[in-house]
């Protein structure tokens, strides 16, 4: 019984990830909600919520998306993207980082780690999370004892380490989304915005990402 349980949620996730791929967000949420539905103690739980919560937020379902970015941190139960207070050294060191980056990612890896991935996604919805004047950060500050201060460096925080995970998974679209998102967040200073408009002329350019990503992201600016 436990195979078959396993090969239905493993075939649930292959069918979503095409799904996402041609657009159709929401049969790929039905797909990966079945596999959370089935694989309740699947080590890989993490990865669907988190699929689930960025399908969502690329049809414009932003609350739902968030929603489920914080169970799959939660399901992680990793300090390294709990919503705690980062330092300003932190977040240089890692712009530092993304500094001595190309402008589009390597060809991605043949195999990447279903925990990096989850990870990856996490950091992305996270960080919508904090740059966001909508969506409502009422329960995370009560539990991790954020105030509205410390949302600017979170989010700093979370965008910088999306994008780094991004770039060694070799994910073409996420790294894309990430510099659609940067100019018109307040994240970022005037500079910092010049530095993602440089990229941008060349992530625009890039056949492997999704066309409708390309646009997003040439007229975020």
């Amino acid at each position: 019984m436990k195979v078959k349980i396993l090969s239905l949620t493993h075939h649930s996730f292959i069918i979503a990830l095409h799904r996402i791929d041609i657009g159709a967000y929401k049969e790929a949420v039905n797909q990966l909600s079945l596999a959370i539905a089935h694989g309740k103690e699947h080590k890989n739980k993490p990865l669907w919520l988190s699929l689930l919560g960025y399908t969502k937020y690329l049809y414009g379902n932003w609350d739902d998306a968030v929603t489920y970015g914080v169970l799959a941190m939660k399901a992680l139960d990793d300090k390294e993207i709990i919503p705690a207070i980062r330092s300003k050294l932190t977040v240089d060191a890692l712009k530092r980082t993304y500094a001595e980056y190309e402008d589009l990612p390597p060809s991605k890896p043949d195999n990447i780690d279903d925990i990096d991935r989850a990870k990856m996604y996490v950091f992305f919805l996270l960080g919508y999370c904090f740059q966001s004047r909508t969506v409502n950060k009422k329960a995370l500050m009560q539990e991790y004892g954020l105030q509205p201060s410390d949302f600017k460096r979170l989010a700093q925080y979370y965008h910088q380490k999306c994008m780094i995970l991004a770039y060694y998974q070799g994910n073409d679209n996420i790294w894309c989304l990430q510099h659609g998102t940067a100019p018109n967040s307040g994240t970022y200073e005037v500079d910092e915005v010049r530095q993602f408009y440089r990229r941008v002329q060349n992530i625009v350019k890039s056949e492997r990402v999704k066309p409708e990503l390309r646009v997003d992201c040439k007229y975020a600016f």
